[in-house]
């Protein structure tokens, strides 16, 4: 942008006039700088003007923003991200990425402002210089009062055991005198005192024996204690210790055995589940079965009523279709004795599928349950496949990532000397095209600019001049700006390589933390599988046992109901029976009034053989038969 407003306001091209260009943009870029700085705007120009990172700082730099946002920073993490704030600015998604890798330097300041550099550079030293000197005389001071200190501890060390070597001197001295006032004595006493003296002198020093044994005791007595008290101080610390340990592990214990009863819980209520639905299923078919024998007996009493109904209609009907009816309803007694016995075969049949229908789902039932297993052995190990799966993704995810980022790197330098390779063409373009336009106008206005070339030449001689020296400055300056950031470049490098040695230290212990940790959790896995296993193996044997309790109450009620379909079958005979009897008796009955009818008639026949009496009614209703008269 700032080659740009030159190359606008002067007219200057590219080809023609690059040095130029490069000194005005400077100019520009460091006018610019100047202007925010007076103008209180630290944030913008630190961002407009700022400093790129290079990749370890870039790295440092994201992994303390990252370290800051989980509240895991400490001290010196602090001060690292501080200064790199400094630089690229608060970390905000609005605040402008640096270049990976790319040191950029800080522009020349122009020329009307080396002055003001040049003096704003020296009252920074200048300040740093007594601000190192203020440091250093702290710093002596500090150390001065400390050897002072060390003085006066050593002072009174020696002369407390000056005092000490005095008193020791003051007691042999007096003990010296003691020693040769009592040797006089004994010297002057008789001889009958000197077996006294001597027991007095063997007291004595057996006194001093035991009070120097007594002092020794004590000594040791004392020493004991300090170390009685150092083993109390280290056995509560350790119990502290244990009494800590204990009781993250009643914590953990307790997590476990909350998780553990949450487990057992779920699969108990899943267990009374599936015994709910077993026991709603066995009353629904118990609910069937009574609905089917209840619909049996229903169409049982309406056949009775049916032929109740075909009774009274056979009864009314003539005596003459007797022989008839109880052929018919021998015929019927004969079908309904095949379909009660087709149906009873269709009913053991029914009775025999259901049997290997309930075999069979049992059978599922437990390919189910064996196949729930292996799918279950399945899903642990696809877990563990894509556990290990996702650990190579994402090491993968880092190495891409890495690679991506290489490759945006160098995409990114590609651009910008493809960039630049554009503009230079667009440049060299607009050059050709300016030259060839002043060419065809150079031929009207060779004087107006021979003169203003002459002008512009004296000009550009004194610009010259001045750029040249500003250039010497700049150089000078941007030189000391680049010792200083290789400087400074080396010192963050160092710290981020050991920020990075600690960052792997920690990623290790995490590593080992989280590999103790899964085998903690495969152990526990392995225990929880173990009792899920016996759990469902003591509910499948519940569910067989059920299984075998009902097929046992299945085959009763079968046998009862084949028992009552028997009953039902010999009550249905034993009333087919009864009515056969009633209807032969009938029959009989009725054959005696033929013959009652027949006695009678032959009794009151008329002379005329032709003459024949009116036909009698039977007892009956019906008409009796016509009774021909014998020859005889």
């Amino acid at each position: 942008s700032c080659v740009a407003a030159v190359t606008l306001r002067r007219g200057w091209t590219p080809g023609k006039h690059s040095r130029d260009l490069r000194l005005g943009a400077a100019r520009e870029f460091s006018a610019l700088r100047t202007l925010g700085e007076e103008l209180g705007l630290s944030e913008r120009c630190a961002i407009f003007c700022t400093m790129a990172l290079t990749g370890p700082e870039k790295a440092m730099y994201n992994f303390l923003i990252k370290r800051e946002a989980a509240g895991n920073l400490n001290a010196t993490q602090s001060k690292q991200l501080e200064a790199l704030k400094k630089k690229v600015g608060p970390a905000t998604p609005a605040s402008p990425q640096p270049l990976k890798g790319k040191v950029v330097t800080a522009p020349p300041p122009p020329a009307a402002d080396a002055a003001k550099q040049a003096a704003a550079q020296k009252a920074r030293a200048e300040k740093a210089k007594a601000d190192a000197a203020k440091v250093a005389a702290a710093k002596k001071a500090e150390l001065e009062a400390a050897k002072a200190r060390a003085q006066a501890e050593a002072v009174a060390k020696q002369k407390k055991e000056q005092e000490a070597k005095a008193a020791a001197l003051a007691k042999a001295k007096a003990a010296r005198d003691a020693a040769e006032a009592k040797k006089k004595a004994d010297a002057l006493a008789a001889a009958k005192k000197e077996q006294e003296e001597k027991q007095r002198a063997e007291a004595a020093r057996q006194q001093a024996l035991a009070a120097a044994k007594k002092k020794e005791q004590e000594e040791k007595l004392a020493a004991a204690r300090a170390k009685a008290r150092a083993d109390a101080e280290r056995r509560e610390r350790e119990a502290a210790a244990a009494a800590k340990l204990k009781a993250e592990k009643e914590a953990l214990a307790k997590k476990k055995a909350a998780e553990e009863a949450a487990r057992i819980k779920a699969e108990q209520e899943a267990a009374a589940r599936k015994r709910a639905e077993a026991a709603a299923k066995l009353k629904a078919d118990q609910e069937a079965a009574a609905a089917r024998r209840r619909a049996e007996e229903a169409a049982s009493a309406k056949r009775r009523a049916e032929e109740l109904a075909a009774k009274r209609k056979r009864d009314e009907e003539a005596a003459a279709a007797a022989a008839k009816r109880r052929a018919e309803e021998a015929e019927r007694a004969r079908l309904k004795a095949e379909a009660d016995a087709k149906a009873a075969r269709a009913r053991a049949e029914a009775a025999a599928l259901k049997q290997k229908e309930d075999e069979r789902l049992r059978q599922e039932k437990l390919a189910r349950e064996k196949a729930e297993k292996e799918r279950a052995a399945a899903a642990k190990l696809a877990k563990e496949q894509a556990d290990a799966a996702k650990k190579e993704t994402e090491r993968l995810a880092r190495e891409k990532a890495a690679s991506e980022i290489k490759a945006r790197m160098k995409r990114e330098a590609e651009e910008r000397e493809r960039k630049a390779r554009a503009e230079k063409e667009r440049v060299e373009a607009e050059r050709v095209k300016r030259e060839r336009k002043a060419a065809a106008a150079r031929a009207a206005e060779e004087k107006r600019v021979a003169a203003e070339q002459a002008r512009l030449a004296e000009e550009q001689r004194l610009a010259e001049l001045a750029e040249e020296r500003a250039e010497v400055d700049l150089r000078a300056q941007r030189d000391r700006e680049q010792r200083e950031h290789a400087e400074r470049r080396e010192r963050e490098e160092r710290e981020a390589r050991e920020a990075a040695a600690r960052l792997n230290a920690e990623r290790e212990q995490q590593q080992r933390e989280l590999a103790e940790q899964a085998a903690r959790k495969k152990q526990e896995a392995a225990q929880r599988k173990k009792e899920a296993a016996d759990q469902k193996r003591k509910e499948a044997e519940a569910k067989a046992r059920a299984i075998e309790e009902a097929a046992v109450q299945k085959r009763a009620d079968d046998e009862r109901r084949k028992q009552e379909a028997a009953a039902a079958a010999e009550r249905e005979a034993a009333a087919r029976a009864a009515e056969e009897e009633e209807a032969r008796k009938a029959e009989e009955a009725q054959e005696a009034l033929a013959k009652a009818a027949a006695a009678e008639a032959a009794k009151n026949k008329p002379t005329s053989p032709r003459a024949k009496p009116p036909p009698r009614r039977a007892a009956g209703g019906a008409a009796a038969k016509p009774v021909v008269a014998s020859k005889s």
